[in-house]
């Protein structure tokens, strides 16, 4: 699989990978994603090729990582 990613003028922060698939094929696509704020996420992934589309989208829901601090007070 060669995966090609370009910096295109695009809006809304979108990214866009060519990817060579066999006919008949299917392939896996690592797409990262670096939230900028906690909560929901709505993120969308739209695919197409000559012949068709497809379009998803899934909510990802942010925590604070790492390790959180009680504090004592006297």
């Amino acid at each position: 699989m060669q995966v090609r990613s370009y910096n295109p003028d695009t809006s809304f922060g979108e990214h866009q990978f060519f990817i060579y698939i066999n006919a008949q094929d299917a392939q896996i696509v690592h797409v990262p994603i670096v939230p900028t704020r906690l909560g929901d996420i709505r993120v969308t992934i739209h695919a197409s090729t000559l012949i068709g589309k497809d379009t998803v989208t899934r909510t990802l829901h942010v925590e604070v990582g790492g390790l959180t601090a009680l504090i004592k007070i006297s």
